[in-house]
């Protein structure tokens, strides 16, 4: 999603997300913003915690500033590739512009 005018913009983002069969394994969502590394405090998380597949909705609101025209775009982490992320979805709200 392209940014049209330079703020502060109400960034709000989830997925569903099916864990692997391993225990003590992690896998992220997160924003980039103008095309920087997306920042690990601002992810939303699942772990596994036992050794079976679960699914799991999860999504986090957080306020930042984008310039005109930065690409906000979801990004994935993970340490197994067995995670597998559904449903997502972004949405970006102007706070304050201009």
């Amino acid at each position: 999603m392209t940014v049209p005018v330079a703020g502060e913009y109400e960034i709000a983002f989830g997925a569903r997300v099916q864990t692997p069969s391993v225990v003590g394994q992690s896998g992220n969502v997160s924003v980039s913003i103008g095309g920087v590394t997306a920042v690990v405090a601002d992810a939303t998380w699942v772990d596994s915690a036992a050794a079976q597949i679960a699914n799991f909705s999860t999504a986090r609101t957080i306020w930042r500033t984008a310039a005109a025209t930065n690409v906000v775009k979801l990004q994935y982490a993970v340490t197994n590739t067995s995670f597998q992320f559904g449903n997502r979805w972004l949405g970006v709200r102007p706070v304050r512009v201009g």
